[in-house]
């Protein structure tokens, strides 16, 4: 459980909805592959721009684009933006 004053945990945000299936790319997708996979969910959900993210991560946009488009859904989108703490609280409502 997490403290209404706490700040949330990349871990907590990774709990809640799961990635589909790869579709395409023989390698898999770059950034679901990648470290700091959730990071750069958050801050693509957060508004960060796709080509700021893929320098910073050393990714292309493209792929930063693919990711997003294709590989998160709208369940997954809101969960980001809103955050565990909010949820938990919708969720007790």
């Amino acid at each position: 459980m997490i403290a209404a004053n706490a700040a949330p945990t990349i871990a907590a945000l990774n709990l809640e909805v799961r990635l589909p299936a790869h579709r395409g790319h023989p390698g898999g997708c770059t950034v679901c592959g990648h470290t700091e996979r959730v990071r750069i969910e958050l801050l693509l959900a957060g508004g960060a721009g796709q080509k700021a993210i893929g320098r910073k991560f050393g990714l292309s946009k493209d792929s930063v684009h693919r990711h997003w488009h294709n590989h998160i859904t709208d369940e997954r989108r809101a969960a980001l933006v809103m955050g565990p703490a909010q949820r938990q609280a919708l969720s007790a409502q």
